[in-house]
């Protein structure tokens, strides 16, 4: 059974192969795409769903969320949701993010907080 990991844009994991021959009533198909029901994302056209599955499931790197990172800090005063990110430990450039948010520079906060703090 091919599974499918979370949307990589919404981290929704409400993701489904659909056959194209559902929408475009093509008979004995086994093409289709990926839809995620969490943004409404779909992919391109696979051949089946054991491609869908391991072009859909190959990452660089895992993403990981603001919220989890060790470089977000949370404003509690406010709002828990959103914090301050500290770049690479640089205190100086803050920039307020939302827990949810994410980046290439993601580093999870089990590894240690670097905020300058």
């Amino acid at each position: 059974m091919d599974e499918f990991r979370e949307c990589p844009l919404c981290a929704s994991e409400n993701v489904e192969f659909c056959p194209k021959n559902d929408r475009f009533e093509l008979p004995d198909s086994t093409a289709g795409f990926i839809w995620c029901h969490g943004c409404n994302f779909t992919s391109d056209i696979y051949a089946n769903k054991s491609v869908a599955a391991e072009k859909w499931n190959r990452r660089v790197p895992d993403v990981v969320r603001c919220g989890e990172c060790k470089r977000f800090g949370r404003n509690t005063t406010v709002n828990t949701e959103y914090g301050g990110c500290y770049p690479h430990g640089n205190v100086y450039s803050v920039r307020t993010v939302h827990q949810d948010f994410y980046c290439a520079d993601g580093e999870r906060e089990s590894e240690g907080k670097s905020d300058g703090t």
